[in-house]
């Protein structure tokens, strides 16, 4: 769900037993969680959204983060 905010969150309890969910929390990523995320990549099963910024228009690319321009990461390259 991507809270970090510590907000309460709404949830049904007979959504999660109706459709036999399972609610796992974590902090982060398992270790072996990178390498599968690598190889859905190579696999094309997924694709990441990312918007390239040249180094020097860092500035440009920060802005657009604050505005919501960009869609997924802000890239820099050299």
């Amino acid at each position: 769900m991507g809270n970090v905010t510590g907000e309460k969150a709404l949830l049904s309890p007979a959504l999660v037993i109706l459709r036999q969910l399972r609610v796992i929390g974590s902090m982060a990523f398992r270790p072996w969680d990178i390498y599968e995320a690598l190889d859905l990549l190579k696999r094309g099963l997924i694709k990441p959204l990312y918007v390239e910024y040249k180094l020097q228009d860092a500035a440009k690319a920060h802005e657009d983060m604050e505005r919501g321009r960009v869609m997924g990461r802000a890239v820099l390259l050299p």
